[in-house]
């Protein structure tokens, strides 16, 4: 995944555990659980992550509008195709942590916000990386220090 390779700082350690938002059938848990301690895949259908194999992440069904997360638990967000609760994301999320946003069809993506949009939408100031990888398009933001 581009967002991985290029949105990371290449001395990134993993750590902590990632939150995959909306995370499905699991298909992109494969690819977090390298680069972090942990995986916790998270739906709000039982049906998907019924579907998802077992393997890399701890699937848990929840809204995640209300994430079953402690505050600052969080080394990363992961929003592939997935709706934004912005003050949740800001909560779960480590002082240090980072959101990675990801539009798999870009702007033709039905769940869609720009980097702007994503900027505008998060509680306190944020700095970060965008770009596109062939019709998609991604960013990494952390809190500005």
């Amino acid at each position: 995944m581009d967002a991985l390779t290029r949105g990371f700082d290449p001395l990134f350690v993993p750590r902590g555990v990632a939150l995959e938002i909306g995370s499905g059938i699991g298909a992109y848990s494969g690819l977090l659980a390298p680069r972090f301690s942990s995986v916790l895949a998270v739906d709000l259908s039982l049906a998907m992550l019924q579907r998802a194999p077992s393997g890399p992440a701890h699937r848990v069904q929840a809204d995640a509008a209300r994430l079953p997360v402690r505050d600052g638990a969080a080394a990363a967000v992961v929003l592939i195709n997935s709706f934004l609760f912005p003050a949740e994301v800001d909560r779960v999320l480590a002082r240090d942590g980072a959101v990675l946003w990801v539009n798999s069809s870009g702007e033709y993506t039905p769940i869609y916000l720009s980097f702007d949009d994503l900027l505008a939408a998060l509680p306190g100031t944020w700095t970060g990386v965008a770009s596109r990888a062939g019709e998609g398009s991604w960013c990494v933001l952390r809190r500005a220090q």
